[in-house]
């Protein structure tokens, strides 16, 4: 029962906005809500996607913050809605936000060894480096060094992700990256 005068229990999305391109693995959410709220959870609705939850908020001074991990939807236009849960029961749902969701492919490149440099004939293993773009959770460097494709796995470090070749280099001469018969590529 609602006192005499007072409000009904609202929410409202305040971030995005509407009209909003979201990207990335931690897309800020923000949401106000009455002041009987406990709960404020976040849906989308679009694609094959209808009411789906996507994010539950925490109360703060900013209101009700919630991060999101916008790869795990298709790219497309959703409807996003906060939907408040109060004490005592009963919820509110807001009205619904446009969105864009617009994440570019994951990609990666491999910098050392560089295009067209001597990777040496010294039979030993040659130091890989990649870069990969934000939300990249595992990167593979392919190497042939003459003895055809093998996968090398990369460890993510503050120096981008690093691989070894697995055996020694078999060119039997310098190995150029890029040419035969030394070829190098990231795939992520």
């Amino acid at each position: 029962m609602q006192a005499a005068g007072a409000s009904p229990p609202s929410t409202t999305v305040t971030i995005p906005t509407n009209d909003y391109s979201v990207s990335g693995v931690s897309q800020l959410l923000d949401a106000a809500a009455s002041p009987a709220a406990s709960r404020v959870q976040y849906e989308i609705t679009g694609g094959t996607l209808s009411d789906s939850v996507i994010a539950t908020a925490i109360p703060t001074y900013y209101g009700w913050l919630a991060q999101w991990n916008t790869t795990r939807v298709a790219n497309g236009t959703y409807s996003l809605q906060s939907v408040a849960s109060f004490s005592g029961g009963g919820s509110a749902t807001s009205a619904p936000v446009t969105i864009i969701v617009n994440n570019q492919p994951p990609n990666s490149v491999v910098v050392i060894p560089a295009s067209g440099a001597d990777a040496g004939n010294d039979n030993q293993p040659i130091l890989l480096d990649a870069v990969a773009s934000p939300g990249v959770t595992s990167v593979s460097i392919w190497t042939n060094l003459g003895r055809g494709w093998e996968s090398n796995s990369a460890t993510p470090t503050i120096y981008g992700w690093i691989a070894y070749t697995p055996t020694v280099n078999l060119c039997s001469a310098n190995c150029v990256t890029g040419t035969e018969p030394m070829s190098i590529y990231a795939w992520s």
